[in-house]
């Protein structure tokens, strides 16, 4: 029989091993799993499974979930040292896909759908930065050819001025002309071929957006009618007040292994709103540990979508609790997963406000790479800034000024993040690192010349502030008296640097105010500035 003929497989085929596609992952999945030298019962205990579980998705006698796959990658990656390519991961994936639409049809439509949605997103995300990167050229272009008709106008009234030059001074000044239009001609036509490609972009964005939400809607839609199916063909799921009193009972008993193993399952394939109720439950019957490990099981297998609902039930958690959840969830997180879950996230913040789970997720990450893995770090600070420049930052800040003083040079590795144009995140790395009390002196000697003048203009902005977390209080102080405190400090290799940020604070206007916040060390060296440079030392006060 043809494949596409096939009828869908039923749970005793692939109990029995007769479904062929299933029996093959099973295989490849052994395989992996061999190269782990470990047992099937100690890998069980390690993921929270049931060893009778592992045995089942090993031996091609159950479909192994994504979220399984996964997972044995991740423990491979970290057993080996090397990471499993690309082209493997979709090899794997195809087959997986393969195996499911043997055996649940309705499922293998829905992934892929799942899997159309992600790529629709990806291609809106492309033609956005398309259009933008088109309207800076255009504009780019534009103050280019009004600059020329500026300089040809300023010609013309040259020439006119200068009547009585010579011949040969008139045709030079008539060649410049001449030039200068031709140049303008070119821009002329260059804007016009831009704006084409402009509206052929933004046409393109539109449609990729159209696509995108009637994909979308396709996915809800898909997904509310399986689970209507779905809840129509289990009536054998075991009700949930039965589940929770067998919970009790367990509790009674102190069998506290019996119900660290429901609550894995129950991790696995409870609905949603189930495992929530069971999460607090936790906090009422079991040690935080084990609510731990339920809410672990839930980052490392639930569906991403799924994980990023249950943030809202774990968000008030404390710090340690959560860095555990979400160093669960970490391996599982493309790029992409990153910023749709900071998308969300970014709004569900603990209950004092401090920090959002998308900022303790980011600074989580960003810890979890020391001291070694900086690339990933400023990809995942890039992709996130470039889409979701979330506010507060302030745990992602305390991260990465954490990471880069592991460099010999840490301003320097940290200026790739403070031209991304993330502001909120600029400020609190450099308040992090001079309320820190770091060295500046050494490292601006090698920070190159442009880069450093990024650093001056930026924090001579008197709106550019942060947050001083080594106080109670918790002031607000602007990034300009920061640095300068940091340059004053440093004696005779600061003052270079010290002297670019006092002319830019003083232009900016608030050099008197700075003198009035600043210690006595630097207040000295601003009077020592404003008389040798005649300076005002700032009109207003609008630090």
């Amino acid at each position: 029989m043809d494949e596409i003929e096939r009828l869908p497989a039923h749970a005793p085929q692939v109990a029995a091993g007769h479904v062929v596609e299933v029996a093959a992952l099973g295989n490849v999945l052994l395989s992996l799993f061999n190269t782990l030298g470990i047992s099937q019962t100690a890998y069980a205990y390690r993921v929270n499974l049931d060893k009778s579980v592992v045995s089942r998705y090993l031996s091609g006698k159950r479909l192994a979930p994504q979220e399984f796959i996964d997972r044995l990658l991740t423990e491979i990656e970290q057993h080996s040292g090397h990471r499993v390519t690309d082209e493997a991961r979709l090899s794997l994936r195809q087959q997986h896909l393969t195996a499911l639409r043997a055996v649940n049809p309705n499922r293998f439509e829905l992934e892929v759908l799942r899997e159309d949605l992600a790529r629709s997103r990806r291609e809106v995300q492309r033609a956005q930065r398309e259009v933008e990167g088109l309207h800076a050229l255009l504009e780019k272009k534009e103050a280019e050819i009004r600059s020329a008709k500026s300089e040809i106008a300023e010609l013309v009234h040259d020439w006119n001025l200068e009547s009585k030059d010579t011949e040969e001074e008139r045709f030079l000044l008539r060649a410049h002309s001449d030039s200068f239009e031709r140049a303008a001609a070119d821009l002329r036509h260059e804007i016009i071929e831009l704006r084409a490609d402009l509206v052929a972009a933004q046409n393109k964005h539109r449609s990729a957006e159209r696509r995108n939400a009637a994909l979308k809607d396709q996915v809800i839609r898909l997904e509310e009618e399986l689970a209507r199916r779905e809840d129509d063909e289990k009536p054998h799921m075991t009700p949930m007040a039965s589940v929770l009193e067998k919970l009790d009972q367990l509790d009674r008993l102190g069998r506290l292994a019996e119900i660290n193993r429901e609550l894995s399952e129950a991790a696995w394939h409870r609905p949603l709103g189930d495992v929530r109720t069971l999460y607090k439950w936790c906090e009422q019957h079991v040690a935080p540990t084990m609510q731990s490990t339920f809410a672990n099981d839930v980052a490392r297998f639930r569906p991403i979508q799924e994980v990023i609902e249950f943030g809202e039930t774990i968000r008030d958690q404390p710090p340690r609790s959560l860095t555990v959840f979400l160093t669960a969830l970490m391996p599982r997180l493309t790029l992409d997963s990153l910023c749709e879950v900071c998308t969300v996230w970014q709004y569900v913040g603990n209950t004092s406000g401090k920090y959002s789970l998308a900022d303790f997720l980011l600074s989580t990450l960003i810890r979890s790479k020391l001291p070694y893995e900086s690339k990933e770090v400023r990809e995942a600070v890039a992709a996130v800034s470039q889409r979701v420049p979330f506010v507060p930052a302030r745990e992602t800040a305390r991260a990465l000024h954490m990471w880069a003083r592991r460099s010999q040079n840490w301003i320097l590795a940290l200026m790739p993040t403070l031209r991304v144009g993330w502001k909120e995140l600029t400020s609190q790395i450099i308040g992090e690192a001079a309320l820190a009390g770091n060295d500046f002196g050494e490292p601006l000697k090698v920070v190159p010349a442009a880069d450093m003048h990024f650093l001056i203009h930026f924090a001579s902005n008197p709106q550019n502030r942060a947050i001083d977390h080594y106080t109670l209080t918790e002031p607000v102080s602007p990034l300009g008296l920061l640095l300068a405190e940091a340059l004053a400090g440093e004696g005779e290799s600061g003052t270079a640097a010290l002297d670019l940020l006092f002319y830019a604070i003083d232009d900016a206007g608030w050099l008197r105010t700075l003198r009035s916040s600043a210690s006595l060390q630097l207040a000295e060296l601003i009077d020592k500035f404003v008389q040798e440079n005649g300076r005002t030392g700032g009109a207003d006060d609008t630090g």
